[in-house]
Protein backbone atom coordinates (compact mmCIF):
# COMPACT_ATOMS: atom_id res chain seq x y z
CA UNK A 1 0.00 0.00 0.00
CA UNK A 2 1.29 3.32 -1.25
CA UNK A 3 -0.45 6.42 1.37
CA UNK A 4 0.14 9.83 0.64
CA UNK A 5 -0.86 11.89 3.21
CA UNK A 6 -1.72 15.82 2.79
CA UNK A 7 -1.20 17.74 5.37
CA UNK A 8 -3.81 20.32 6.81
CA UNK A 9 -6.77 19.14 4.91
CA UNK A 10 -7.41 19.45 0.61
CA UNK A 11 -10.80 21.06 -0.29
CA UNK A 12 -12.95 18.79 -1.76
CA UNK A 13 -15.34 21.91 -2.36
CA UNK A 14 -12.60 22.89 -4.48
CA UNK A 15 -11.26 19.98 -5.36
CA UNK A 16 -13.89 17.07 -5.89
CA UNK A 17 -17.05 17.99 -5.06
CA UNK A 18 -18.71 20.36 -7.05
CA UNK A 19 -22.06 22.03 -5.68
CA UNK A 20 -24.13 24.32 -7.92
CA UNK A 21 -25.67 25.50 -4.63
CA UNK A 22 -22.52 27.26 -2.97
CA UNK A 23 -22.01 28.86 -6.52
CA UNK A 24 -25.73 30.32 -6.79
CA UNK A 25 -25.55 31.26 -2.83
CA UNK A 26 -21.84 32.40 -2.88
CA UNK A 27 -21.73 35.55 -0.64
CA UNK A 28 -24.40 34.76 0.95
CA UNK A 29 -25.11 33.60 4.56
CA UNK A 30 -24.81 30.48 5.96
CA UNK A 31 -28.36 29.62 7.61
CA UNK A 32 -27.82 25.85 8.90
CA UNK A 33 -26.05 23.93 11.34
CA UNK A 34 -22.41 24.71 11.10
CA UNK A 35 -19.20 23.62 13.63
CA UNK A 36 -16.46 25.76 12.99
CA UNK A 37 -12.95 25.08 14.31
CA UNK A 38 -11.67 28.08 15.03
CA UNK A 39 -14.29 30.24 16.03
CA UNK A 40 -11.84 33.51 16.40
CA UNK A 41 -11.85 33.62 12.62
CA UNK A 42 -15.47 31.95 11.81
CA UNK A 43 -17.31 33.35 8.73
CA UNK A 44 -21.16 32.63 8.05
CA UNK A 45 -20.29 33.82 4.49
CA UNK A 46 -20.60 30.99 2.06
CA UNK A 47 -17.87 31.00 -0.63
CA UNK A 48 -18.41 28.65 -3.51
CA UNK A 49 -15.96 26.69 -5.44
CA UNK A 50 -13.07 28.95 -6.64
CA UNK A 51 -11.87 26.79 -9.86
CA UNK A 52 -14.38 25.93 -12.66
CA UNK A 53 -15.41 21.76 -12.24
CA UNK A 54 -15.73 19.71 -15.89
CA UNK A 55 -16.43 15.70 -16.68
CA UNK A 56 -12.83 14.30 -16.95
CA UNK A 57 -12.72 11.06 -19.13
CA UNK A 58 -14.69 8.45 -19.78
CA UNK A 59 -16.13 7.59 -16.05
CA UNK A 60 -17.80 11.59 -16.58
CA UNK A 61 -16.99 12.38 -12.90
CA UNK A 62 -16.17 16.28 -12.32
CA UNK A 63 -13.26 17.14 -10.94
CA UNK A 64 -12.03 20.78 -10.65
CA UNK A 65 -9.22 22.07 -13.30
CA UNK A 66 -6.26 22.45 -10.62
CA UNK A 67 -5.63 19.08 -11.20
CA UNK A 68 -5.47 18.95 -15.16
CA UNK A 69 -2.54 16.44 -15.71
CA UNK A 70 -3.84 13.64 -13.49
CA UNK A 71 -7.36 13.73 -15.41
CA UNK A 72 -6.15 13.91 -18.73
CA UNK A 73 -8.51 11.18 -20.63
CA UNK A 74 -5.68 10.96 -24.09
CA UNK A 75 -2.38 9.78 -21.62
CA UNK A 76 -3.09 6.60 -21.02
CA UNK A 77 0.04 6.22 -18.93
CA UNK A 78 -1.35 8.79 -16.44
CA UNK A 79 -3.54 8.00 -13.92
CA UNK A 80 -6.90 8.98 -14.25
CA UNK A 81 -10.12 8.00 -12.69
CA UNK A 82 -12.31 9.39 -15.22
CA UNK A 83 -10.46 7.65 -18.09
CA UNK A 84 -10.04 3.95 -19.87
CA UNK A 85 -11.74 1.48 -18.00
CA UNK A 86 -8.11 0.21 -17.55
CA UNK A 87 -6.78 2.69 -15.48
CA UNK A 88 -10.64 4.25 -13.84
CA UNK A 89 -10.00 3.12 -10.12
CA UNK A 90 -10.36 5.80 -8.38
CA UNK A 91 -13.48 6.06 -5.73
CA UNK A 92 -15.02 8.49 -3.20
CA UNK A 93 -15.95 7.16 -0.05
CA UNK A 94 -17.44 8.97 3.23
CA UNK A 95 -15.21 8.65 6.34
CA UNK A 96 -15.29 9.45 9.70
CA UNK A 97 -12.74 9.51 12.59
CA UNK A 98 -15.87 9.13 15.09
CA UNK A 99 -19.42 8.23 14.95
CA UNK A 100 -19.89 11.99 16.02
CA UNK A 101 -17.86 13.53 13.38
CA UNK A 102 -18.86 12.21 9.55
CA UNK A 103 -16.37 12.93 6.58
CA UNK A 104 -15.87 12.31 3.05
CA UNK A 105 -12.45 12.27 1.38
CA UNK A 106 -11.00 11.19 -2.00
CA UNK A 107 -8.16 11.85 -4.53
CA UNK A 108 -4.44 11.83 -5.03
CA UNK A 109 -1.36 12.62 -5.16
CA UNK A 110 2.55 11.35 -5.50
CA UNK A 111 6.23 11.20 -6.41
CA UNK A 112 8.91 12.49 -5.20
CA UNK A 113 7.17 15.23 -3.03
CA UNK A 114 4.93 14.79 -0.58
CA UNK A 115 5.50 17.90 1.52
CA UNK A 116 2.11 19.70 1.31
CA UNK A 117 1.87 22.56 3.90
CA UNK A 118 -2.43 22.76 2.85
CA UNK A 119 -3.53 25.60 5.01
CA UNK A 120 -4.72 27.51 1.70
CA UNK A 121 -2.70 29.92 2.97
CA UNK A 122 -6.10 32.01 3.93
CA UNK A 123 -5.65 33.46 0.67
CA UNK A 124 -6.25 30.24 -0.96
CA UNK A 125 -3.04 29.60 -2.67
CA UNK A 126 -3.25 25.96 -2.39
CA UNK A 127 -3.74 26.31 -6.28
CA UNK A 128 0.43 25.81 -5.90
CA UNK A 129 0.18 22.92 -3.97
CA UNK A 130 -2.34 21.02 -6.50
CA UNK A 131 0.49 22.25 -9.04
CA UNK A 132 3.18 20.40 -6.87
CA UNK A 133 1.23 17.07 -6.58
CA UNK A 134 -0.45 17.13 -9.84
CA UNK A 135 1.87 15.45 -12.41
CA UNK A 136 3.55 12.93 -9.65
CA UNK A 137 -0.21 11.53 -8.45
CA UNK A 138 -0.45 10.54 -12.13
CA UNK A 139 3.23 9.30 -13.15
CA UNK A 140 2.92 6.87 -10.01
CA UNK A 141 0.02 5.49 -10.67
CA UNK A 142 0.55 5.20 -14.19
CA UNK A 143 4.21 3.64 -13.51
CA UNK A 144 2.62 1.15 -11.60
CA UNK A 145 -0.11 0.40 -14.33
CA UNK A 146 2.83 -0.34 -16.75
CA UNK A 147 5.16 -2.35 -14.73
CA UNK A 148 1.91 -4.64 -13.55
CA UNK A 149 1.78 -3.38 -10.11
CA UNK A 150 -1.35 -1.58 -9.71
CA UNK A 151 -3.46 -4.55 -9.05
CA UNK A 152 -2.15 -5.68 -6.51
CA UNK A 153 -0.88 -2.18 -4.72
CA UNK A 154 -3.10 0.15 -2.97
CA UNK A 155 -2.75 3.41 -3.32
CA UNK A 156 -4.23 6.20 -1.29
CA UNK A 157 -4.49 9.87 -1.34
CA UNK A 158 -6.28 12.39 1.27
CA UNK A 159 -5.62 14.66 4.21
CA UNK A 160 -6.97 14.63 7.54
CA UNK A 161 -10.19 16.30 6.89
CA UNK A 162 -11.44 19.15 4.59
CA UNK A 163 -13.03 22.45 3.93
CA UNK A 164 -15.66 24.56 5.09
CA UNK A 165 -18.19 25.91 2.89
CA UNK A 166 -17.83 29.43 3.94
CA UNK A 167 -14.90 32.26 4.53
CA UNK A 168 -12.66 32.12 7.53
CA UNK A 169 -10.69 35.24 7.68
CA UNK A 170 -7.20 35.52 9.75
CA UNK A 171 -7.27 37.50 13.23
CA UNK A 172 -6.97 40.96 12.43
CA UNK A 173 -7.84 41.49 8.94
CA UNK A 174 -10.94 43.76 8.39
CA UNK A 175 -11.68 42.51 4.61
CA UNK A 176 -12.45 39.26 2.71
CA UNK A 177 -9.32 39.91 0.68
CA UNK A 178 -7.45 37.51 2.20
CA UNK A 179 -9.20 34.30 2.99
CA UNK A 180 -9.45 30.70 3.42
CA UNK A 181 -11.68 27.74 4.66
CA UNK A 182 -12.15 26.72 8.03
CA UNK A 183 -11.36 22.83 8.47
CA UNK A 184 -14.40 20.13 8.24
CA UNK A 185 -14.18 16.99 9.78
CA UNK A 186 -17.91 15.94 8.52
CA UNK A 187 -17.73 15.69 4.81
CA UNK A 188 -14.53 15.24 2.69
CA UNK A 189 -13.17 13.56 -0.09
CA UNK A 190 -10.03 11.49 -1.22
CA UNK A 191 -9.69 9.11 -3.77
CA UNK A 192 -7.90 5.38 -3.64
CA UNK A 193 -6.80 3.18 -6.83
CA UNK A 194 -5.69 -0.44 -8.06
CA UNK A 195 -5.47 -3.00 -5.02
CA UNK A 196 -8.59 -4.75 -5.75
CA UNK A 197 -11.20 -1.75 -5.63
CA UNK A 198 -14.03 -0.85 -8.62
CA UNK A 199 -12.83 0.95 -11.30
CA UNK A 200 -14.16 4.32 -11.59
CA UNK A 201 -16.44 4.36 -8.76
CA UNK A 202 -18.33 6.90 -6.81
CA UNK A 203 -18.76 6.25 -3.12
CA UNK A 204 -21.05 8.57 -0.92
CA UNK A 205 -22.69 11.97 -1.01
CA UNK A 206 -22.57 15.26 0.73
CA UNK A 207 -25.05 17.59 0.93
CA UNK A 208 -25.86 20.30 -0.71
CA UNK A 209 -22.95 22.49 0.69
CA UNK A 210 -20.86 19.75 1.03
CA UNK A 211 -20.89 20.21 4.66
CA UNK A 212 -22.01 16.53 5.93
CA UNK A 213 -21.86 13.37 4.63
CA UNK A 214 -25.68 12.28 4.08
CA UNK A 215 -25.26 8.78 1.74
CA UNK A 216 -22.70 5.96 1.93
CA UNK A 217 -21.41 6.40 5.79
CA UNK A 218 -17.83 5.30 6.15
CA UNK A 219 -16.13 5.46 9.53
CA UNK A 220 -12.47 5.15 9.84
CA UNK A 221 -13.25 2.13 11.31
CA UNK A 222 -15.05 1.08 8.52
CA UNK A 223 -11.91 2.04 5.97
CA UNK A 224 -9.62 0.02 8.10
CA UNK A 225 -11.38 -3.02 8.42
CA UNK A 226 -11.47 -2.85 4.42
CA UNK A 227 -8.29 -2.10 4.45
CA UNK A 228 -7.25 -5.07 6.43
CA UNK A 229 -9.51 -7.01 3.96
CA UNK A 230 -7.47 -6.11 0.56
CA UNK A 231 -4.58 -7.19 2.49
CA UNK A 232 -6.34 -10.60 3.42
CA UNK A 233 -7.01 -9.70 7.06
CA UNK A 234 -10.17 -10.37 9.03
CA UNK A 235 -10.17 -7.25 11.62
CA UNK A 236 -12.30 -9.34 13.89
CA UNK A 237 -10.49 -12.34 13.98
CA UNK A 238 -7.00 -10.12 13.73
CA UNK A 239 -5.82 -9.90 17.86
CA UNK A 240 -2.95 -9.96 19.39
CA UNK A 241 -1.33 -10.11 23.00
CA UNK A 242 -0.03 -7.35 25.22
CA UNK A 243 0.84 -8.95 28.35
CA UNK A 244 -2.53 -10.22 30.45
CA UNK A 245 -4.70 -8.29 27.76
CA UNK A 246 -5.98 -9.55 24.01
CA UNK A 247 -6.51 -5.96 21.66
CA UNK A 248 -7.49 -5.45 18.05
CA UNK A 249 -6.52 -3.31 15.38
CA UNK A 250 -10.16 -2.56 14.99
CA UNK A 251 -11.58 -1.50 18.30
CA UNK A 252 -15.21 -0.65 16.97
CA UNK A 253 -17.12 -3.83 16.80
CA UNK A 254 -19.93 -2.08 14.40
CA UNK A 255 -16.91 -1.82 11.72
CA UNK A 256 -17.76 -3.59 8.41
CA UNK A 257 -15.92 -3.95 5.38
CA UNK A 258 -17.45 -1.65 2.55
CA UNK A 259 -17.80 -4.17 -0.02
CA UNK A 260 -19.45 -1.48 -2.53
CA UNK A 261 -16.28 -0.43 -3.32
CA UNK A 262 -14.30 -3.96 -3.87
CA UNK A 263 -14.10 -4.97 -7.73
Amino acid sequence: MISMFMMGGPSQIDLFDPKPELIKRNGQQFEGDIQFDNAAQASRQIMGPQWAFRPRGRCGMEVSDLLPHLLQADHDEFFNFQSTPSICVVWWFVFAPSPAAIIRLRFGSAGGRVAFAARWSYGLRWSRRCSEIDRPAAALVGDLKRRGMLDSTLVHWGGEMGRLPTIQVPVGSTGTDVVGRDHNTHGFSMWVAGGGLKQGYAHGKTDEFSHHAVEGVVTNHDWLATVLHLFGLSHEELKFRVGSRTLVLVENRAAKVVKEILA
